[in-house]
């Protein structure tokens, strides 16, 4: 994504090449901070030569990722947690999800079943949550959890 503010800076983001899986907000992933720093040059026809090379701020940080490429909606299957709902882990593309999927689990949280175009893989379940922790062991990705787009 790309926004420019009202004193000209720009703010550039969604740059997730040769990410890599951390829980520490700390480290600064370099290849996707090379990818924008050339973004502006290549993108807007006003930018100004080597403005690309500034960068004031930078951030990388945790991205909320699933074993099975899926994001986690819905009431939490576990002993004493079923009163907690999520809806998250987008893999940093959540504006383009996250809004319906909330959407459909504020519909759960109310008793409502979700729309029917709604992606079933999205539900947290106990059998999905299962599969993921063998896939952890196993070093893979589930093989009975549906990928899915919303």
């Amino acid at each position: 994504y790309l926004i420019q503010r009202n004193d000209g800076g720009l703010v550039v983001g969604r740059a997730c090449t040769g990410r890599k899986t951390t829980s520490d907000d700390s480290i600064t992933d370099l290849p996707p901070m090379q990818h924008l720093r050339g973004f502006a040059e290549e993108t807007l026809t006003t930018a100004p030569p080597g403005s690309s090379a500034h960068i004031d701020r930078a951030w990388s940080g945790i991205v909320a990722f699933t074993q099975d490429g899926v994001p986690f909606a819905g009431r939490l299957p576990f002993a004493g947690r079923k009163h907690q709902w999520v809806c998250g882990a987008f893999h940093a593309t959540g504006m383009i999800k996250a809004f319906r999927t909330a959407q459909n689990v504020a519909a759960m949280v109310l008793g409502q079943q979700p729309s029917d175009d709604f992606p079933e893989s999205m539900l947290v379940t106990e059998e999905r949550i299962h599969a993921l922790r063998r896939s952890l062991d196993m070093g893979g990705y589930p093989t009975h959890v549906r990928r899915s787009r919303l």
